[in-house]
């Protein structure tokens, strides 16, 4: 809890103070930095986003490994997993799109609806379900590009468990450095 509290506040001050017209007009006390310097500090506040996923991860690992002694399918955890996460997020969707739809005429449609209506819903429902960053598809918000992490997590993690019941703790860590690098050689994440 106290990690989660600190990443609340990196994640507080990266969102504030991390561009200078977010707070413009108002008067900020920097001391003893110069407001440039400020403004520099609170770039490497982004660490945040992965002390909230790691935080995941290891939530998620501790879960997985709990249900692993019982007779539950891996299926039937990743469902429950993936439900008791988004059913928070569905709220938030749901109001965001009332919010949008009445208090910002056009949003919606200028969003999700460039194409045709078939391809409007599906984009809506992809972005309901969290994964619209994974496809690729457009977004209501593109912080939400941590729900289809989270989904990413969720699938993975009851595989991991058992990897590293099998093979250990290095091996998975050797997994994770080598692993990125084939892909990025490859050219499977984007690298030229």
């Amino acid at each position: 809890l106290a990690l989660k509290g600190i990443a609340i506040l990196l994640l507080l001050f990266l969102h504030c103070f991390g561009r200078a017209w977010r707070f413009e007009g108002y008067e900020i006390i920097t001391y003893p930095f110069q407001m440039n310097h400020f403004i520099a500090i609170n770039e490497y506040f982004r660490i945040c986003v992965s002390i909230f996923a790691f935080i995941s991860g290891y939530g998620l690992y501790l879960s997985a490994k709990a249900k692993e002694k019982e007779e539950d399918s891996v299926s039937r955890w990743i469902v429950d997993r993936w439900f008791k996460t988004l059913k928070g997020y569905w709220f938030i969707y749901l109001v965001s799109l009332i919010v949008l739809f009445f208090g910002v005429r056009g949003y919606i449609q200028e969003e999700y609806f460039k194409e045709d209506i078939a391809t409007g819903c599906f984009y809506m429902f992809l972005d309901f379900l969290g994964v619209s960053k994974i496809f690729g598809t457009p977004s209501l918000n593109g912080s939400w590009w941590y729900m289809g992490a989270i989904t990413t997590y969720s699938i993975m993690m009851p595989f991991i468990v058992k990897w590293v019941k099998k093979y250990g703790c290095v091996s998975l860590i050797g997994l994770v450095i080598i692993i990125p690098r084939m892909l990025i050689k490859h050219k499977f994440l984007g690298a030229s």
